[in-house]
């Protein structure tokens, strides 16, 4: 499903970007009634182009999809992602949502990994805002197996010198843009210690939630990025009776990024990375939960 999109330019002119590599533009997927707006926000490293199947799946259900870019993200000559900004991240999506509570009575927000923890961060300062849902598709509101986020209070805060030597290789390394058109091909040390102290944020927001909300939470038991445990933990300490976390099995050997797709990513005649084979399944479970 591809849907019909436009480049979202209202959102460039709030934020002007240096030049954006094609195809990862902040766009918007108008739908067919004004009862439902959905801002979804992409994860760390990569752009829009990574929720615009479940955008397109979401403008067939008629509703009106928003999808930012965060700043720093999908640009033709990054320079490293110095000066990125989780604070102008918050502002844009602030910006997001003001503009689907313009479009439609109902308002609904999420987003894949990165983009989760910001849905997440902005219903907990403006619930309000958000009369309709929280919708995760794997959601890195920690991070995943032996690594927890408290391990990495200890570094954020020192010199480079006092960094990890895989730190210091990845800040000083191989140049962002690489063969994949749509994400940068590595996570930069800016914008991971700036993600953690988002984390770090929401951990403490988290521990005084301001009400209950409808939540649906896509996961793969295999992600070895975003834990499955942390999306569980809201699910039962935020979520409503309705709220539904779909868990997609082990067997079905989908990653992190892979569960976001609906066809493979390919460049120059290879595939970079590979379609959910269970994204109609998903899908169903989304659409299960919004009739509720």
């Amino acid at each position: 499903m591809t849907g019909s999109s436009q480049v979202w330019t209202d959102f460039l002119e709030k934020f002007p970007a240096a030049e954006v590599r094609e195809g990862c533009e902040p766009c918007i997927f108008l739908g067919h009634n004004s009862t439902e707006a959905t801002v979804l926000i992409h994860g760390l490293s990569d752009s829009p182009y990574f929720l615009k199947a479940i955008a397109a799946h979401l403008q067939f259900q008629g509703h009106t999809v928003l999808l930012p870019l965060l700043h720093g993200h999908g640009l033709c000559q990054p320079d490293g992602m110095r000066g990125i900004s989780r604070h102008i991240w918050r502002h844009q999506v602030e910006f997001s949502v003001a503009t689907a509570k313009r479009l439609a009575a109902r308002v609904n927000i999420g987003g894949f990994s990165a983009g989760g923890a910001l849905s997440v961060q902005h219903w907990c300062l403006h619930h309000s805002d958000i009369s309709g849902a929280l919708l995760l598709f794997s959601g890195a509101l920690d991070l995943a197996g032996n690594v927890h986020l408290a391990g990495f209070k200890k570094w954020l805060g020192k010199s480079v010198l006092q960094m990890p030597i895989a730190v210091l290789q990845d800040r000083f390394g191989t140049a962002l843009i690489g063969a994949n058109p749509y994400r940068y091909a590595r996570r930069d040390y800016d914008g991971v210690a700036e993600f953690l102290r988002l984390l770090a944020e929401l951990d403490q927001q988290l521990k005084n939630p301001p009400a209950r909300i409808p939540i649906f939470a896509a996961h793969s038991q295999l992600d070895t990025i975003a834990s499955l445990d942390a999306v569980r933990d809201i699910v039962e300490g935020c979520g409503t009776p309705t709220s539904l976390v779909h868990t997609i099995a082990a067997a079905n050997n989908v990653s992190h990024a892979q569960l976001v797709l609906d066809a493979p990513v390919a460049a120059s005649g290879r595939e970079l990375e590979a379609a959910n084979p269970v994204f109609d399944d998903m899908m169903h479970s989304l659409n299960s939960f919004l009739a509720r």
